[in-house]
């Protein structure tokens, strides 16, 4: 079944601008990830793919659509570069942004029923709505995705999935 969900190349860099001033693509809850932002965080553990060991870098296929009933008003996000062949769609054409280690990242739009040249396999390093009341950050070689935001409500939904393993840290 094709995910509800698809990221597609964004030309601009502007819906990733404010993302600058923080650290990433460190996604620890112990390492106040936007912290001044967002208070509270829900960390998803990776399940175990059937060779034994979790997805690394992106929430596994089968979890995207079940985040993404909760964060339904997903806007733009960022892929790191480096992942090129791992992505089932071509990112070139991308608008880029780098961090404070100068990696870089493709900047890419939320498209609902996505097509064939939208990136439907993988989530994003980093994802967000339009109002940036929430964001998502799954490191590129961590197992655990978390999505940090001020909205409790949100997070509570998200961590009594029990579709999802997961955990809650507030600061």
């Amino acid at each position: 079944m094709t995910p509800r969900i698809g990221w597609a190349v964004q030309r601009e860099a502007e819906p990733a601008v404010w993302l600058a001033p923080y650290r990433y693509p460190d996604a620890s809850p112990q390492a106040n990830w936007l912290a001044d932002r967002y208070p509270h965080i829900v960390q998803i553990t990776h399940p175990p793919e059937p060779d034994g060991l979790p997805e690394m870098g992106s929430l596994p296929e089968g979890l995207l659509d079940p985040l993404f009933e909760h964060l339904h008003d997903a806007y733009a996000g960022l892929f790191w570069a480096g992942w090129g062949g791992f992505l089932d769609a071509d990112l070139l054409g991308a608008a880029a942004v780098h961090d404070t280690n100068d990696w870089r990242y493709c900047v890419v739009s939320a498209v609902r029923s996505p097509g064939p040249s939208a990136v439907r396999e993988r989530s994003p390093n980093f994802w967000w709505p339009r109002d940036h009341s929430w964001c998502t950050a799954t490191g590129i070689d961590e197992n655990r995705t978390l999505v940090a935001s001020a909205d409790r409500d949100r997070l509570r939904a998200i961590h009594e999935d029990p579709r999802f393993n997961s955990e809650v840290f507030s600061r």
